[in-house]
């Protein structure tokens, strides 16, 4: 099934840069037990300026064996987790007070979660716990949750995720505990935390990050061979529409 032909010239004029998805994800487990510095990379994120008090000293970040504390949880991707200052020998967990840390990658992010795994105790109630994506030191967007304090289930758990808003790092952080720089925290261990970009520019099907004649003739073959990756509408089927939409994408060019 043919489609009609559109303007060359035009088509290669389009030079738009098209940005891919690329997560990057750290879970920790590629690591022994014990403290990796206070600065690391896992996954392709690094994660650095770890502090247990507001305005205090970098603390080291550790990998520890999260299995015989958090298994039943299903989020929990086994064995290790991150802890922030300590870690433990064995497979129980020890928490440890957490006020900010902060992880970034060699791109710019979209999107992002941290699984945070934390104590239900009266002493931190009232602290709001973030995860900030941030464009230098301006938060542009974030999820937070307050410590409702002592629960009749001690160890919790909150995934924290971001999108919408193009950031350069993320950092969780706690603020306003009930003593204000001493309990300005949360006792809490962290698995998998995804940093994402930007989702995949469709029309670029050559993948060259660019738009040209060859991402046009790559759709041309597909609809003509009657694969589905031509159904730009979404309606299972191959028509002028398809061929509508995919020229409309084009135009617009990958933002």
């Amino acid at each position: 099934m043919g489609i009609r032909a559109i303007d060359v010239v035009g088509l290669l004029a389009v030079g738009c840069v098209c940005a891919a998805a690329n997560a990057e994800e750290a879970d920790f487990d590629g690591f022994p037990s014990g403290f990796l510095g206070r600065s690391f990379s896992d996954g392709g994120i690094t994660f650095s300026e770890n502090l247990w008090f507001p305005g205090g000293n970098q603390v080291q970040f550790a990998a520890t064996n999260g299995t015989g504390s958090i298994s039943s949880f299903p989020e929990f991707s086994p064995v290790n987790v991150m802890t922030t200052g300590s870690w433990s020998s064995g497979t129980v967990l020890g928490f440890t007070r957490t006020h900010q840390w902060i992880a970034s990658r060699s791109e710019p992010g979209e999107s992002a979660q941290v699984d945070v795994f934390w104590l239900g105790r009266p002493n931190w109630e009232g602290t709001e716990v973030c995860l900030e994506g941030l464009v230098g030191d301006d938060v542009v967007v974030s999820d937070c949750f307050i410590h409702p304090g002592a629960l009749p289930v001690d160890i919790q758990h909150t995934r924290l995720a971001l999108s919408g808003e193009t950031f350069d790092r993320i950092r969780f952080i706690c603020r306003g505990g009930t003593v204000p720089g001493e309990l300005d925290g949360i006792l809490a261990v962290f698995d998998n935390v995804v940093i994402d970009g930007a989702p995949p520019c469709r029309v670029d099907l050559d993948g060259d990050g660019e738009l040209t004649l060859f991402d046009f003739l790559a759709y041309q073959n597909l609809f003509d061979g009657g694969d589905l990756a031509a159904d730009f509408d979404g309606d299972g089927e191959l028509t002028l529409f398809d061929f509508l939409a995919f020229q409309n994408e084009f135009d617009a060019g990958c933002g």
